[in-house]
């Protein structure tokens, strides 16, 4: 067994893609285009959604391994895995690393502890609700780690306070973005999903638990409607869940309905072109370890309201609108300034190209590059 032989678990890259698959993808995106100084062996699922440059480049070796890193049993069938291929480093993209793998280095994966900081706000979660279990899952996962990476400054803080890992163990590699351009028929792509031609509309993307506070930004765009001399619609992409029926319940409460479009899951073609429609991108979360979207409506020239909690002021910088999330008039004011001041709009289109512009799945995939390096060295 060979120190330098480097396994990356990516067995999170199935349909339909959730955040850490949309991480894993861009992780092997950005390695396709780098020449590291080893082969990486890539433990794909049986349905990896995998592009061909991913699938085409050289010193990426897919290994299929049937079965999920979210189950018990892979605890004892990974190892048998990493010893027939000789894996010496281990990168789990989450914190599933096989505990009696005790020959080969690991590193894992936290992007955040929002079933611990937020388990007040997520009654439907089982980790939040077994927080006190899912501590100690995490406890032992950092303590079998040779490395831990993390996504942002403040969910490393978080990390340090909460699970009691020191600083000097945990290494921060932002995600990567890449977005898709605009489709050609964005238009009709947009007047199929329901949306009126020529009505603006605000956009959220992201999941309904309650910690994204999307009930808020339902009551802020009701009194924003109010101040506005011209339509406006709001537009909530991503799954449903039938754990999180509060939006659904403040549209009716608030006599909105005809004014909301709840879309589900959308393509990344129905994406880009939510995005080239969109007057504003709302995102008002009360936690992120990161925080995507924001970025990718910022790469496709949308204006941004964002939440001034956890890592997102790291993430967007200077070149968003933050809000605090807990006070719907402060949200309302900020649509209404984007949405009546053409010059703010510019002015934070411009900013947030530059901000997005550095997160790239190459910057991503060096920098992890170099902390396997770091650990195969040590």
């Amino acid at each position: 067994m060979s120190r330098a032989t480097i396994a990356i678990d990516s067995r999170y890259i199935t349909a339909p893609l959730s955040g850490i698959g949309r991480y894993a993808l861009n992780l092997l995106s950005g390695l396709a285009g780098l020449t590291p100084p080893h082969p990486i062996h890539v433990l794909v699922a049986p349905a990896a959604l995998l592009p061909h440059h991913v699938r085409a480049a050289p010193h990426l070796n897919f290994i299929t391994v049937p079965g999920s890193p979210y189950r018990l049993r892979d605890q004892w069938t990974l190892p048998d895995v990493l010893r027939r291929h000789q894996i010496g480093l281990l990168h789990s993209l989450d914190v599933f690393a096989p505990l009696r793998a005790w020959q080969v280095r690991k590193v894992i994966t936290i992007y955040d502890l929002i079933p611990l900081v937020c388990r007040r706000q997520m009654p439907g979660s089982r980790k939040a609700q077994f927080s006190f279990l899912w501590r100690q899952w995490l406890q032992l996962q950092c303590r079998a780690a040779a490395g831990i990476l993390t996504i942002s400054q403040a969910s490393a803080r978080d990390i340090q306070r909460e699970l009691g890992v020191a600083a000097h163990r945990i290494t921060v590699v932002a995600g990567g973005i890449a977005p898709p351009a605009a489709p050609a028929g964005a238009a009709e792509i947009r007047s199929a999903l329901g949306l009126e031609t020529g009505v603006p509309y605000a956009l959220y993307v992201g999941r309904r638990d309650p910690y994204k506070n999307i009930v808020r930004l339902i009551e802020a765009f009701a009194v924003a409607r109010q101040r506005l001399s011209t339509p406006l619609h709001l537009v909530i992409a991503g799954a449903a869940d039938r754990r999180f029926l509060e939006p659904e319940a403040a549209v009716a409460r608030l006599g909105l309905a005809g004014r909301i479009r709840f879309l589900g899951h959308v393509s990344d073609d129905q994406l880009a072109a939510l995005h080239a429609g969109a007057a504003v991108f709302a995102f008002p979360s009360l936690y992120e370890g990161q925080g995507l979207p924001p970025l990718e409506a910022m790469a496709a020239g949308v204006p941004v309201i964002a939440s001034n909690r956890a890592a997102i002021p790291e993430v967007v910088g200077t070149a968003a609108v933050l809000v605090d999330p807990l006070n719907v008039t402060e949200m309302a004011e900020a649509l209404v300034r984007i949405l009546t001041d053409p010059v703010l709009a510019t002015d934070l289109i411009r900013r947030g190209r530059l901000q997005a512009a550095p997160f790239t799945p190459q910057r991503q995939a060096a920098a992890t590059l170099a902390c396997y390096q770091q650990m195969v060295s040590a």
